[in-house]
């Protein structure tokens, strides 16, 4: 997302959509930023959210690079419910509230409301990992973003074939006549 700065933005995000919650050490999210400042310039950085290695579907732990100026935070509680909200911190300094997530359900919309960024923002790509599932139910979803509507097409899931003991047996018949008769038909 390229944009003229922020430093607040509220995200619907629409029903149906949903998180599951991942093994210990596993990456759930990345967001690189960039931002402009008066001096040097152009600023980098990057955060990582990732799953706890003890508590994984309790607590995640936040790692942030700015500007080469590195900073931890364990621990940091978290709800993948649905409905649940999660307050976001800040692993630099006493930990202030930087976003509040509160994820969708099968009929309500979620939201993600980031709030008391120190800079403004002016880039930002956020990876998301395996742990964000979509929607069961193919279709058009909105996403707005302060306003401004985005409307993603969710694609329907393509059917295994499923498999009884009744149609397990059935292939195993058909395929021991066919084993059969091409056996006799190779005799003669």
């Amino acid at each position: 997302m390229n944009t003229t700065g922020f430093t607040s933005l509220n995200i619907t995000i629409p029903k149906g959509f949903r998180a599951e919650t991942p093994p210990g050490g596993a990456l759930i999210t990345r967001a690189d930023l960039w931002w402009d400042t008066p001096s040097p310039g152009t600023l980098y950085g990057y955060v990582t959210f990732t799953a706890n290695v003890t508590d994984p579907s309790n607590k995640v732990d936040v790692f942030a690079n700015i500007g080469g100026t590195t900073a931890i935070l364990r621990d940091m509680p978290v709800n993948y419910a649905e409905g649940a909200t999660t307050s976001i911190k800040s692993p630099f300094g006493a930990n202030p509230e930087r976003a509040n997530l509160t994820l969708p359900t099968a009929t309500a919309n979620g939201n993600l409301s980031l709030h008391n960024l120190p800079d403004t923002i002016t880039n930002v790509t956020v990876s998301i990992g395996e742990y964000v599932k979509n929607p069961a139910t193919a279709g058009d979803y909105v996403f707005v973003a302060d306003g401004v509507s985005e409307t993603v097409h969710i694609a329907a899931p393509v059917p295994v074939p499923e498999f009884n003991i009744f149609g397990l047996l059935a292939l195993v018949g058909i395929l021991s006549v066919v084993i059969a008769f091409a056996t006799l038909r190779r005799g003669k």
